[in-house]
């Protein structure tokens, strides 16, 4: 998962509303995409939370493969892709 700060703008009760938030980018498979957005919608603590898909065309074959293994694993480590290329640059 990838959190990001935003800010949330949106018409309620008749006016501007104005409020932080935080966007959270999840990556899953086709299989599991429901399964997750269920998941937020029962936890997500808005009446109507802006839950959506984007299916992606183009991907990296191993990071495709990644993903599909990391969703299928029940063990923490499953998330770790391995060493940044840039964690040793200089």
């Amino acid at each position: 998962a990838q959190p990001t700060p935003t800010d949330g703008v949106s018409v309620g009760q008749g006016e501007l509303q104005r409020e932080a938030e935080v966007r959270v980018l999840f990556k899953t498979t086709l299989e599991r995409k429901s399964a997750l957005m269920a998941a937020i919608a029962q936890c997500h603590p808005y009446e109507v939370p802006d839950i959506h898909a984007e299916t992606l065309a183009d991907v990296h074959p191993p990071y495709a493969d990644w993903v599909a293994a990391s969703v299928n694993r029940s063990k923490p480590e499953a998330g770790r892709r391995g060493r940044s290329k840039m964690a040793g640059a200089k």
